[in-house]
């Protein structure tokens, strides 16, 4: 009896080390939204070689609760011009997409349709 508490004690011991591990491997694995807005600088100042600044973004988030892209607006003369969508962990392409119009964030029919597929937000926008 002593040596199964003792081999379930061992068991439960490297479950939680190795959780450990792993959600701190993923941790490491996050891009921080101020080198995603660098990023998205750099791709969007090449597509459209315009005058243009990098705005507000929004953090969406996979099923699962890992982080999965970042939406930038693309600001030109203080409206917003386009979108850049940038990978939020290094396991995700630098850029996602690129286009001339509003961001995914501005359409609440979406935020309600992402709500339903249980994909969170943080948004700083406060939409």
């Amino acid at each position: 009896m002593r040596r199964l508490k003792l081999l379930g004690v061992l068991l439960l011991s490297l479950l939680v080390l190795s959780t450990l591990s792993s959600v701190s491997a993923f941790r490491g694995n996050i891009i921080p939204p101020a080198k995603a807005k660098q990023v998205a600088e750099y791709f969007a100042k090449e597509a459209f070689s315009e005058n243009i600044e990098i705005g507000d973004y929004v953090l969406f988030y996979e099923p699962s609760g890992k982080p999965a892209v970042y939406s930038f607006e693309i600001l030109k003369d203080g409206k917003v011009y386009g979108t850049i969508i940038i990978g939020a962990t290094k396991d995700h392409a630098p850029l996602v997409m690129l286009y001339k119009g509003l961001p995914p964030q501005y359409n609440l029919n979406l935020k309600k349709e992402l709500r339903t597929l249980n994909i969170f937000i943080q948004n700083p926008l406060h939409l």
